[in-house]
């Protein structure tokens, strides 16, 4: 039950299942949508990305789902439909994982496994979805309380869903090293002056901008790819400004099979993740793909990962700590092979295997299963 459309952001949920239908049938759940003439619902034909194993399911909800009034009769109407959706595709049995934020698990039918799977602090982005954090919270213990399992992608955020001396299972995210694996071309229309720190994904409040400038100022070129993302006037209006500068460049979103080509003209990555309590509680999908395209990462302190190879990831304490590491690491001699090895170990083939093995005992990806 995934907590973002797959048309939105090829996020955490998307290629964890991605590699679990390499490893056992995956019926994939779309985020309830709000009901209109024509719109999908039931078992979709196709495909889910690029896995074929996977059948997806739509379910439509009453508009306004997310309102007080309406939320209890969207969500329990949304576990009917469920219900529904699963019977068609005669799934029977299993384990039903929850990555979002509705309230539907003690609603799960009898003979499947809950779990809830953790990827953000979803309490605290409430006022960045504009949601009502009570409401948040109370799902949150509604769904903890009725889980067989917790997964989590990072340390602080087992910490805070730990219950009853019970400490969710941490999970990291990965990466798929194939996609970046060869060193691609660089894109067309880039021209900057070397050294290029960049950064990829999606642009919002979660960026700490001062970073960006700081690597601008300490004589760095900037490359920005992907879309942006602002509710505050005042950041969006900052990064613009920091866009305007000559030696930066920003591309919109652009499919993940061309990120290859944009990653080809940086030296190195930028994961500049400011300190919320949300971004304390990820674990940052980019940075692993740095490393994948061969390329070292900076990250802020809130962004650490952990590692084997030395100068893969290093951490800044500031934002003018951060421009000075970067500007050291993109200077410094590079082993792209290592890199690539290190993102290698991060896998979402092997992050799958270890998924598999939280509810069998048995790592199955490592099994050969």
């Amino acid at each position: 039950m995934a907590g973002s459309s797959v048309e939105d952001v090829h996020g955490t949920d998307v290629q964890l299942v991605d590699a679990l239908a390499a490893l056992t049938d995956v019926v994939w759940v779309d985020p309830p949508h709000r009901w209109r003439p024509g719109r999908p619902y039931g078992v979709m034909p196709g495909r889910l990305t690029d896995s074929p194993g996977v059948r997806r399911v739509a379910i439509s909800v009453p508009p306004a789902a997310t309102r007080p009034v309406v939320r209890s009769v969207a969500t329990r109407s949304y576990a009917r439909s469920l219900r529904r959706a699963l019977a068609g595709t005669g799934t029977r049995s299993g384990t039903v994982v929850l990555a979002s934020w509705q309230p539907v698990l003690p609603l799960v039918p009898p003979g499947f496994r809950r779990v809830l799977y953790a990827t953000d602090d979803l309490v605290a982005a409430g006022p960045l979805w504009g949601m009502d954090t009570g409401y948040l919270t109370r799902a949150r213990e509604a769904n903890l309380a009725a889980a067989d399992a917790v997964v989590t992608v990072s340390e602080p955020l087992a910490d805070l869903l730990t219950r009853d001396s019970v400490r969710p299972t941490v999970l990291p995210n990965g990466c798929s090293p194939a996609t970046f694996d060869a060193r691609a071309e660089p894109a067309p229309g880039i021209e900057l002056p070397h050294p290029v720190a960049g950064i990829i994904g999606q642009m919002n409040e979660r960026t700490d901008l001062r970073c960006l400038r700081a690597v601008l100022e300490h004589g760095m070129s900037l490359l920005v790819v992907g879309p942006r993302h602002y509710t505050d006037r005042a950041q969006a209006a900052e990064l613009s400004s920091i866009l305007d500068h000559p030696r930066a460049r920003w591309v919109d979103a652009v499919p993940r099979e061309e990120l290859p080509a944009y990653l080809a003209h940086m030296d190195v990555g930028l994961s500049a993740y400011a300190d919320t309590a949300f971004n304390r509680s990820a674990s940052p999908l980019k940075t692993l793909d740095y490393l994948a395209a061969g390329i070292p990462a900076v990250v802020t302190s809130v962004a650490r990962i952990e590692t084997t190879t030395p100068g893969a990831v290093l951490v800044a304490d500031d934002p003018a700590h951060l421009a000075r590491l970067a500007r050291e690491a993109a200077g410094a001699p590079r082993d792209a092979a290592a890199l690539r090895a290190e993102a290698a170990r991060h896998s979402w083939t092997a992050r799958a295997g270890q998924f598999l093995g939280v509810f069998t005992g048995r790592d199955r990806a490592s099994a050969g299963c």
